[in-house]
């Protein structure tokens, strides 16, 4: 095994180790002659400054399309499953267009020379991308269209972009006015999002760059690592939103503050997560296997910790989850999840379907 550096206060000691191990090698190697090799100098290809900063920028940009691809992913499945939620959230909707924006100023110092030289994001708001399905997308919003206008206002350049474009977002109408490049002319268009708007459960979803396996929900929104973006398939990452969206649905920090335990919190999570998940349309026969595929690559999550329940446990509540939804389905019933102590609500949710 190789350690690179010293413990405190071991110097002198890491150096002695090194002088005797040297001293052996040299024995070695005057005892085996045709082991001499090992004492040449090591060769590799000579690498100049030049070319590493080169695949050093292109890497950067590298890093900066992943991010635009998860979040395209996130805001698609967000998007979908929020939809999908509407009845189980009343009172908390908002209406979406399902785009994402963006300009330069909005990205760390490091990376806005590649935002700007790599992908055209400059000081004027962007379209970063359109969710498919969505009302921007119906409309006829692209990726790349710079923001000039909304309704009827001037959409200024720079940091303050941003806060012009989200109060049109909240009044309730959106109404842009675009300008596009083609075939080397920028054209401007009028583009009318209102008349397709949607209501859906207001919650965001955002990325967090942490290679850890996992999502949290927090006051800010619903955040999922890199490392759940790296090992959840589409169906198991709308599972794991939709799981997070529960929490909000059910106000389960609330819960946990008032004494009840964080284990039965995550159950309930689970449960409503894949009623949440089956209204938005999504297959939820395969939920149960990943439980099982979590234990089989993180092994520490197998059994019961402070604040979740063993995997085994979590797999055979959701299985029992999945075929109930499954019943429903075939009976044509509301999928509404059962309260139980809570008949009433049970029933309003069913009206409201």
């Amino acid at each position: 095994m190789i350690r690179f550096g010293t413990e405190a206060g071991s110097g002198r000691r890491a150096f002695a180790a090194a002088t005797v191990t040297a001293a052996a090698c040299a024995a070695i190697l005057a005892a085996n002659p045709h082991a001499a090799w090992a004492a040449e100098p090591l060769t590799y290809a000579a690498v100049s400054g030049r070319e590493t900063a080169l695949e050093a920028e292109f890497q950067r940009r590298l890093v900066l399309e992943q991010r635009f691809i998860n979040e395209h992913r996130l805001d698609t499945i967000r998007h979908r499953l929020a939809r999908g939620a509407v009845p189980l959230c009343p009172g908390s909707t908002f209406n979406d267009y399902g785009l994402r924006v963006a300009h330069n100023a909005q990205f760390a110092a490091a990376d806005r020379p590649v935002a700007r030289e790599g992908f055209g994001f400059d000081d004027r708001l962007r379209v970063q991308h359109v969710v498919p399905g969505s009302p921007a997308k119906l409309a006829g919003l692209r990726s790349g269209d710079a923001i000039i206008a909304a309704n009827g206002r001037t959409i200024p350049h720079g940091e303050s972009a941003s806060a012009a474009y989200d109060a049109a977002v909240r009044s309730g109408r959106l109404v842009l006015v675009v300008e596009r490049e083609r075939v080397g002319r920028v054209v401007p268009r009028r583009i009318e999002t209102t008349r397709r708007q949607v209501a859906v459960c207001a919650f965001d979803v955002s990325l967090d760059r942490a290679e850890a396996v996992g999502a949290t929900t927090s006051e800010r929104g619903i955040s999922v690592t890199n490392g759940m973006m790296w090992f959840a398939r589409d169906d198991e990452l709308a599972f794991v939103i939709a799981h997070e969206l529960a929490h909000v649905i059910g106000n389960h920090a609330q819960l946990v503050r008032r004494g009840v335990s964080q284990a039965e919190v995550e159950l309930a999570a689970d449960y409503v997560g894949i009623y949440v998940m089956a209204r938005a349309g999504y297959d939820v026969a395969e939920v149960p296997v990943f439980f099982r595929r979590l234990a089989a690559n993180l092994p520490r999550l197998v059994n019961a910790g402070p604040t979740h329940p063993a995997m085994s446990t979590r797999y055979v509540a959701i299985s029992k989850a999945a075929a109930e939804l499954r019943r429903k389905i075939a009976a044509g019933a509301p999928l509404v999840p059962d309260v139980g102590r809570n008949p009433s609500k049970a029933a309003a949710l069913a009206r409201e379907d």
